[in-house]
């Protein structure tokens, strides 16, 4: 889906990431000859019964090399559901449950070509499960030359 802006700026670019296996995270490579600048990431994520405490962070890499890493700093236990998001200012919803957990990108989060785009989970367990991964960016396509 893409939306045009006012001149001067991208476009507006939902990407939809195919939900992993249980167990695993995903990674996602920004296209060539694109620049974005990063608006939001957010994932449904659902812990196994096996006592863990999980700790989640979005990070983007350039070739070997993590380049910015945005964790989230509250723990995720064992049999939970989150909704878990990153934008900047990591603002977001709150629910009663506390099962919204929030990460902070900076305003002006700005990539370029094949940047790899990945969740990191530390105690990941072999049942959790990670889907609805939702990528919003401003795209603005650039040459080659």
């Amino acid at each position: 889906m893409r939306s045009i802006l006012p001149e001067n700026q991208g476009y507006i670019r939902h990407v939809t990431i195919p939900d992993p296996a249980a167990g695993a995270v995903f990674t996602y490579t920004q296209p060539v000859a694109t620049r974005w600048r990063v608006i939001s990431l957010c994932a449904h994520f659902v812990t196994d019964a096996n006592p863990a405490n999980r700790q989640i962070s979005l990070d983007f890499r350039l070739g070997t090399d993590v380049i910015f890493r945005a964790g989230i700093n509250d723990l995720i236990t064992d049999s939970l559901t989150v909704d878990a998001s990153w934008s900047p200012g990591g603002g977001g919803v709150v629910n009663a449950a506390n099962t919204a957990k929030m990460g902070v990108l900076p305003s002006n989060l700005l990539i370029n070509n094949e940047t790899i785009i990945f969740l990191t989970i530390a105690n990941m367990q072999i049942g959790d499960q990670l889907t609805e991964i939702h990528l919003l960016v401003e795209e603005w396509m650039e040459s080659l030359v």
